[in-house]
């Protein structure tokens, strides 16, 4: 999957994990919500991100910046919810 990354977003991301969903949020162009799985199932948290990740690139017309994807890895890593590597 290749995304098309840029240094500066043009819609405010708003990603947070509250009531074990994954939330996340572009102003004005929708919110999208997972439920998330234990934590110790990494393939699980990955699906997650990855679900995550590509509603933000519909979101913001296939153009995301590096902060976004890291401000859905970051609700998810606080919250105890650690991807591992791939």
């Amino acid at each position: 999957m290749h995304i098309r990354s840029s240094n500066r977003s043009t819609y405010t991301c708003h990603a947070e994990v509250r009531d074990g969903a994954l939330i996340v949020e572009f102003e004005g162009r929708g919110r999208r919500a997972w439920q998330l799985p234990d934590r110790r199932d990494k393939a699980a948290i990955w699906k997650v991100y990855a679900e995550a990740i590509l509603f933000a690139v519909e979101a913001c017309d296939g153009a995301i910046s590096d902060g976004q994807c890291r401000a859905v890895a970051k609700a998810l890593s606080s919250e105890g919810y650690h991807r591992g590597r791939r």
